[in-house]
């Protein structure tokens, strides 16, 4: 599962619980406040390489965190 969020710069942080089979993963998802231009996501505390959710069927529960760059505010034309 890859993530490319785009979301409002108010929203700091929001979470889905995503059910893969009969395994559970508690997806956080959070803008950084530093100035990161890539998403990182880590599963269970590991940071995964690709920067993608590798869905296992395994029935355990998962922590997924997904740090996301800084929103930046875009004027209108």
């Amino acid at each position: 599962l890859f993530f490319s969020p785009c979301v409002p710069a108010e929203w700091k942080k929001f979470e889905i619980r995503y059910r893969y089979r009969e395994t559970f993963y508690d997806i956080v998802v959070k803008q950084t406040d530093s100035k990161r231009s890539k998403t990182q996501v880590t599963v269970d505390g590991v940071k995964q390489p690709d920067d993608a959710l590798p869905l296992v069927d395994d029935r355990k529960p998962h922590i997924v965190e997904v740090m996301i760059p800084p929103t930046t505010a875009r004027s209108a034309s």
